[in-house]
């Protein structure tokens, strides 16, 4: 499989969340927040996001730079490389409202792909609990305040970024079932067939019978996948993976 080019974004990873994106995520926090209000007659005290890699990606952070907003945070920038080099507390009289708790799920991409991003929030969660203001201006402190109290553990408490554990199992080399260097042995399924296809000539192949070949080359006697709009649907149950959203 070649890569199309489509679905393909060019980011600097440390450069999220962008300026622009801060501006956006501002206003998806503030947005958010006024139909809460609306509807409800109050701020919301917890909010819950999702956050995956690929989107990260595609819009320079805006939801990362929401995260921000809502616990009443702003990013910090270097001016010659626009890089986020850390955050700043906005003061309550600015904010204008209360500092909204927020829970995080990251996908396994997001996870590996912006370590520095998950510290960046993690500090500044951290870091709001940790202000010396009142409960029902600051949720983040009053629900870390009451967690602590019921088991002792102030990290544990702060804790408000959560997803899978990678994979850290060592790499075992697995020998392949077949060799890709070996020519079709002289009486094997499509040996002949698949001789007298040429490869030198794009398209030239049909890759529909070269599939099906190809398939009983490794498993013998089992019958082909059913093939809808172009893609081979195995059968069976599929392996276990990360939670990716590539």
């Amino acid at each position: 499989m070649l890569p199309t080019g489509r679905n393909f974004y060019s980011v600097d990873p440390k450069a999220i969340p962008s300026r622009n994106s801060w501006d956006t995520g501002r206003a998806l926090a503030d947005s958010l927040l006024a139909r809460h209000l609306a509807d409800e007659g109050s701020y919301p005290r917890c909010v819950g996001l999702t956050v995956w890699g690929t989107s990260a990606m595609r819009t320079q952070g805006d939801d990362i730079a929401e995260v921000l907003a809502l616990i009443g945070c702003r990013p910090v920038w270097d001016d010659a490389s626009r890089r986020v080099t850390g955050f700043g507390v906005i003061p309550l009289s600015e904010l204008g409202r209360p500092r909204i708790d927020v829970t995080l799920r990251i996908s396994g991409f997001f996870r590996d792909a912006f370590p520095h991003v998950i510290a960046l929030l993690d500090d500044a969660i951290s870091t709001v609990a940790g202000l010396d203001e009142p409960p029902s201006e600051n949720y983040v402190r009053a629900h870390a305040t009451a967690d602590v109290a019921g088991h002792g553990d102030w990290r544990r408490a702060t804790t408000r970024i959560f997803g899978s554990k990678p994979d850290v199992r060592p790499y075992v080399h697995r020998k392949a079932r077949i060799d890709i260097d070996e020519k079709n042995l002289a009486g094997a399924f499509g040996q002949a067939e698949s001789d007298e296809m040429n490869f030198a000539v794009a398209d030239a192949v049909p890759y529909d019978r070269l599939n099906v070949i190809l398939w009983h080359s490794v498993h013998t006697e089992a019958p082909p996948p059913v093939v809808r709009s172009g893609f081979a649907l195995r059968l069976g149950s599929p392996a276990p993976e990360d939670d990716d959203d590539e």
